[in-house]
């Protein structure tokens, strides 16, 4: 099956085949490199599940689903291996399968405005992570494991429900956190002076 079959496999899965496969991938060698699957029409009924086969997609290292309708994450999407980026954000995702671990070189992840509660411990695996989007879930607390992501810089919490932050996100160097619009009401001394 070739990386266009398995694009028009999961578009056909979503009951939408007026996509032109030029203007949402793009090529290297006859393989997808980039695939932007992003809602262009915001009224309408965006993408909802991810076909198995995603996983056929071997070159990718850029994929975007934004603005869709996407309520989980098939295990197959994580044998994805060499994605740099991955953009999930205006989905209403309930949870992140502790299989994104096996995303290693993963630079930039974007979950922005989506139903995440909580975070699989998992997510302190990928230390390649450099920017991470969880604005606007529902996020009550975020897993020590977080101060494992030795390569984070860019750490967007706002619009949570975190009441307090683990004191290990003080060893990482980051360059950027946010956090308005949280029920923060305890911050250990530590991260307070940080």
């Amino acid at each position: 099956m070739t990386d266009a079959e398995v694009v028009e496999l999961i578009l056909k899965a979503n009951n939408d085949l007026n996509w032109n496969i030029d203007a949402i991938a793009k090529f290297r060698d006859n393989r997808i490199v980039s695939l932007n699957l992003n809602n262009q029409n915001v009224g309408k009924e965006g993408i909802s599940k991810l076909v198995p086969e995603v996983e056929k997609l071997t070159e990718l290292t850029e994929l975007s689903i934004n603005d869709n309708d996407l309520v989980f994450l098939p295990t197959s999407l994580f044998n994805l291996t060499k994605l740099t980026r991955l953009e999930i954000r205006n989905n209403s995702l309930m949870s992140l399968p502790g299989a994104i671990s096996q995303l290693k070189e993963l630079r930039e992840l974007d979950l922005r405005n989506n139903q995440l509660a909580e975070l699989p411990i998992e997510i302190g695996m990928l230390k390649s992570l450099y920017k991470l989007q969880l604005w606007g879930n529902n996020l009550i607390e975020i897993p020590s494991e977080i101060g494992d992501l030795t390569g984070l810089r860019e750490l967007y919490l706002k619009g949570n429900r975190l009441t307090d932050l683990p004191e290990k996100i003080t060893k990482l160097k980051i360059k950027y956190l946010d956090v308005l619009d949280n029920k923060l009401c305890f911050v250990d001394d530590t991260i307070d002076s940080w």
